[in-house]
C-alpha cells in the first residue's frame, strides 16, 4: 500500500504504471517504508490487494495521520459535502456501451483549507448521494457548519442538522415549487438586512458578486419543513465578463440557512456570504483529483478497486497540503525531480526516521 501512495504521488496513476514503479523502485521503497520484500508484486496480485482493502479503516488511518477527524472540526469553521463520479469506474455492458453512473466519492471539505475530513462511497447507479451525505452527517458532520448543493435541498436532510444543533446553507432547489414560491414571496416584501459584493479576475474572466440576506424566521414554510429551522434568505447575483471576448453571463442563486441574522450583526451575515464562495472552492478539490491525478480517466471498473484508490488518492492530496506548497503541481514535480526533497516529504509523513 506505501508503493502504491508514493507512486501515486510520483504522478502515476494506471495500476499497471503503479505495478512497475514497484517494481522498478523496490529497493528504495524497502529503504523507506523499512519492510523487506523479495520482489515486488505482480500487476494480478496488486490488483488483489486493492479489491481487498478496507477503504473505511484506510481512511479513519489517514484522519488520523493528518489529525483531521470530524472532532477536530470546530463548529464555527465551514465544511462543504460534495459527490465526485469516478468516471474510470464506468462499466461496459454487452453491447459495448458504457454505463451512465459508477462509484461516486463523497467527500467533506473543510473550506479554509480545502482538507478532507470525511469520506464515504456510493453507487451512483443503486444508490443515493442524499443518503451517503446523511452517513456523514450522523457521524457528527450534524453538530457543525455545512454547505450543500441544490441536490440536498431535502428537509430530512436540513432537519437532521438543525436538530443536531448544527448550521447549514442549501442552495434551494428550482423543482421546489411551493418552497420557491415562498422564498420569491420574502424577497418581494421584506427589506434585505445586509448586501455584500466582491469582484474576483482570475482564469481569464472578471466575476462580481452580490448578495442580498433576508430574515425570513417567519415564513409560510410547509410542514415537512418545519423540523428544518429555515432562519435565513440569501440571494446571490453573479455577473461573469470573459476579459478577451466581453461575452457576459448572469447566474442568480437563492440559499436558505438556519442561521439567524439580524441588522446589527453584520458579521454573521458575511460569513454566510463567504460561505457559499467557500462550497464552490470544493470544485477545486475535484480540480485536482482529476488534472494532476488523473482519477477520471484512470480505469478502475471492478469491484474496490475505485474506492481503494480514490481514497489512497486522498491519503496523497492530504500530503501535498501538509508540505505547505503553494502549487501542487509543482510540488509534485519536485518530488519526480529532487530525490532528495522527496526523502524528506517521506520523512515527515512517518516512512522513516
Amino acid at each position: 500500500m506505501s508503493g502504491v501512495l508514493i507512486a501515486i504521488l510520483l504522478g502515476r496513476n494506471r495500476l499497471s504504471s503503479i505495478q512497475r514503479f514497484i517494481a522498478n523502485r523496490l529497493e528504495d521503497l524497502c529503504s523507506w517504508t523499512g519492510h523487506y520484500a523479495e520482489k515486488a508484486v505482480s500487476d494480478t496480485q496488486l490488483r488483489r490487494i486493492l479489491r481487498g482493502v478496507d477503504w473505511q479503516k484506510y481512511n479513519e488511518l489517514n484522519a488520523a495521520h493528518f489529525n483531521l477527524t470530524i472532532e477536530q472540526v470546530s463548529g464555527e469553521e465551514w465544511v462543504g459535502l460534495d459527490g465526485k463520479e469516478l468516471r474510470g469506474s464506468l462499466e461496459r455492458d454487452e453491447s459495448g456501451d458504457k454505463a451512465k453512473r459508477g462509484e461516486v466519492v463523497v467527500n467533506a471539505v473543510r473550506h479554509k483549507d480545502s482538507q478532507v475530513v470525511g469520506q464515504t462511497y456510493y453507487r451512483g447507479d443503486k444508490e443515493s448521494e442524499k443518503i451517503a451525505v446523511r452517513e456523514l452527517l450522523h457521524k457528527g458532520l450534524s453538530k457543525k457548519s455545512i454547505t450543500l448543493d441544490a441536490l440536498h435541498c431535502d428537509p430530512e436532510t436540513t432537519a437532521l442538522i438543525e436538530q443536531g444543533g448544527g448550521r447549514y446553507i442549501v442552495q434551494a432547489k428550482a423543482n421546489q415549487a411551493e418552497l420557491m414560491e415562498e422564498l420569491h414571496l420574502s424577497m418581494g416584501f421584506l427589506p434585505a438586512l445586509h448586501q455584500f459584493s466582491e469582484v474576483d479576475k482570475a482564469h481569464g474572466r472578471i466575476e462580481i458578486r452580490e448578495a442580498e440576506l433576508f430574515d425570513i424566521q417567519g415564513g409560510d414554510f410547509e410542514q415537512r419543513w418545519q423540523s428544518s429551522g429555515i432562519r435565513a434568505l440569501i440571494k446571490v447575483q453573479r455577473h461573469f465578463i470573459e476579459v478577451k471576448t466581453g461575452k457576459e453571463q448572469n447566474q442568480t442563486s437563492l440559499y436558505i440557512s438556519n442561521q439567524a441574522i439580524d441588522k446589527q450583526s453584520s458579521s454573521m451575515a458575511e460569513g454566510l456570504f463567504h460561505a457559499i464562495r467557500g462550497h464552490w472552492a470544493i470544485e477545486a478539490d475535484n480540480y485536482v483529483r482529476d488534472v494532476l491525478f488523473l482519477e477520471d480517466r484512470t480505469p478502475t471498473p471492478k469491484g474496490n478497486l475505485s474506492r481503494s484508490l480514490a481514497a489512497i488518492r486522498s491519503f496523497a492530496i492530504q500530503a501535498l497540503r501538509k508540505t505547505g506548497a503553494k502549487s501542487l503541481k509543482a510540488k509534485m514535480e519536485q518530488l519526480m525531480d529532487c530525490p532528495q526533497k522527496l526523502a524528506e516529504t517521506l520523512q515527515a509523513m512517518g516512512f522513516f526516521t
